[in-house]
């Protein structure tokens, strides 16, 4: 995934904030709760967070998923995102394509609220995606190893639904684990 971070992140892609707490969804993990910043002014309320949170971390499956083909039209990559989150996965999954490769494993999220209200919510997170890693179609590492990167979402409920509509993400080692 490290070459197409980096393409994103050249071109300025993204912007938003980001966090977690919602079931798990294949290939993405969580190792510990989200919690809102310490001394936060208001609380944010545990629907809100609850939603938000489901998907964010939908989102994170379902660009897991289309990236096992570098399809940039897989039918899952626009249910849990719009807007400038959609075009930068889907620009991700062309780069990758571009490349002649796909994707293996996972990513594993830990997002906290940045600032939340009851429609939107910004959250910031250390995607982990050392274990998401770009492989050739012999099955080959492409030699660029995953990392840990700052990302930045937005979660807006829009016409009853809770979708990523901005997201921003850093190139490899823009934070630490």
């Amino acid at each position: 995934m490290a070459m197409a971070l980096s393409a994103a992140v050249a071109l300025g892609l993204g912007a938003g904030a980001c966090g977690e707490s919602a079931p798990r969804a294949e290939g993405v993990s969580a190792s510990r709760e989200a919690k809102a910043p310490t001394g936060s002014a208001s609380a944010l309320p545990s629907e809100a967070e609850s939603a938000a949170f489901t998907a964010y971390r939908a989102m994170w499956a379902d660009a897991v998923e289309a990236s096992r083909t570098s399809d940039s039209k897989h039918p899952r990559l626009d249910d849990h995102a719009k807007e400038k989150a959609l075009w930068l996965l889907q620009f991700m999954m062309e780069e990758i394509h571009k490349a002649g490769a796909t994707s293996t494993g996972g990513v594993s999220v830990e997002p906290r609220v940045a600032k939340a209200d009851k429609s939107k919510v910004e959250l910031l997170d250390c995607v982990d995606g050392t274990k998401w890693v770009q492989v050739k179609p012999n099955g080959s590492p492409d030699g660029l190893p995953g990392g840990h990167y700052r990302t930045e979402a937005t979660v807006v409920l829009a016409d009853g639904k809770w979708t990523v509509s901005d997201l921003y993400w850093g190139e490899a080692g823009t934070c630490l684990k």
